[in-house]
């Protein structure tokens, strides 16, 4: 004998798969279909919340494009580059990785610079 919470489970199973979408669902999606998400932004506003982000976004490339776009400031990312080289110095020379950082990043700032 099957149990009660067996029957409802699978025929609220089937239900569900033999439903077709609802017009207010199917509004949605396709309002939808043209957005994707900014990266810069959601890093962005992850730094600026005091969360955690890769290294990519504190120095180099992402960094000088997120204070292009107008995002940050160089200002706003020192605090987070000091602690992810605070966090670095358990494992690494701070003052070398602080070096190789800021010259990879100067080196992204003139490849913008060049290009823009």
């Amino acid at each position: 004998m099957k149990s009660l919470s067996s029957a409802v489970t699978g025929d609220v199973w089937s239900a569900s798969i033999k439903r077709g979408s609802h017009e207010i669902l199917k509004k949605d999606i396709e309002r939808n279909k043209s957005w994707t998400p900014d990266s810069y932004r959601i890093n962005a506003d992850r730094i600026l919340n005091g969360e955690l982000v890769s290294e990519t976004w504190l120095w180099g490339r992402n960094a000088v494009a997120l204070i292009e776009l107008g995002y940050l400031t160089e200002r706003q990312l020192e605090p987070h580059r000091a602690a992810f080289l605070g966090d670095i110095g358990a494992i690494a020379d701070r003052e070398e990785v602080r070096a190789e950082k800021e010259k990879l990043h100067a080196a992204a700032v003139q490849v913008f610079r060049e290009s823009s």
